[in-house]
């Protein structure tokens, strides 16, 4: 599951000038947004180490109604994101290799699901 921040905007007598002006900031791609993530998989490196993930992603309708979201070399749009490692967590036990991992992860362009 994912949450986050709705930005809502007010104004008195139905004017739109805060909704004009938030949809300026993301239309002009002012927003910088980030999310705190708890993942489990491959260790990806030591706390404090810094990469980029960069997948062309393409978004699918189905019929009018679904939309999915998946990795397309040929025909997907760039997608980037940045991630810094921010803690990492052993599972008990010898046998288990898993790790889990919490990032600070940075969206650097803004596809449907990319961070998922």
């Amino acid at each position: 599951p994912t949450s986050g921040v709705m930005p809502v905007a007010f104004d008195l007598k139905g004017s739109m000038a805060s909704a004009n002006w938030f949809q300026a900031q993301f239309a002009g791609r002012l927003v910088k947004k980030e999310y705190v993530c708890l993942c489990e998989g491959v260790p990806l490196g030591p706390i404090g180490f810094t990469d980029e993930v960069s997948t062309p992603l393409l978004t699918v309708e189905f019929a009018g109604q679904a939309k999915h979201t998946e990795v397309s070399e040929l025909m997907g749009r760039e997608a980037r994101t940045s991630y810094d490692i921010i803690g990492r967590y052993r599972a008990p036990g010898p046998e288990l290799q898993a790790e889990a991992m919490l990032l600070l992860v940075k969206p650097l362009t803004g596809r449907t699901h990319q961070i998922r």
